[in-house]
C-alpha cells in the first residue's frame, strides 16, 4: 500500500485517520486508543463515484458541525467534494 497525505482527527478519546491509497481510494484508520503506535483498523471505502484519479492533496473542513474533506485530483484536475455529515466516522459520499 501507498498511502498519500493524511488527515488525524481526535475524537471522543480515540484518533481517527484520514488518507488515500495509491492515489484512487479513501481509507480511514481508526485508533482504538490515543496510542498513534497501535495498529489502526483500516475501513476501505474504495474509490467512491469513481471520483479519484491521482489525489494530490487535501484540505479538511469542519463547518456548521458537519466534515468535509475537499480533494485534488491530478490527472483529471478535478475538485471532488466529500462529505461525512456530522461525525469523521459516518460513511461518506462524494461530488465532483
Amino acid at each position: 500500500m501507498d498511502f498519500v497525505f493524511l488527515f488525524y482527527k481526535r475524537l471522543n478519546g480515540k484518533y481517527y485517520g484520514i488518507t488515500f491509497n495509491n492515489g484512487k481510494e479513501l481509507v480511514r484508520m481508526d485508533f482504538d486508543s490515543l496510542n498513534l503506535d497501535a495498529t489502526p483498523t483500516l475501513t476501505n471505502f474504495g474509490n467512491i463515484s469513481d471520483a479519484f484519479d491521482d489525489v494530490s492533496a487535501i484540505a479538511p473542513i469542519y463547518e456548521m458541525g458537519n466534515w468535509h474533506i475537499m480533494v485534488t485530483n491530478k490527472e483529471s484536475s478535478e475538485l471532488t467534494h466529500l462529505t461525512f455529515g456530522n461525525s469523521i466516522t459516518n460513511t461518506p459520499f462524494a461530488i465532483n
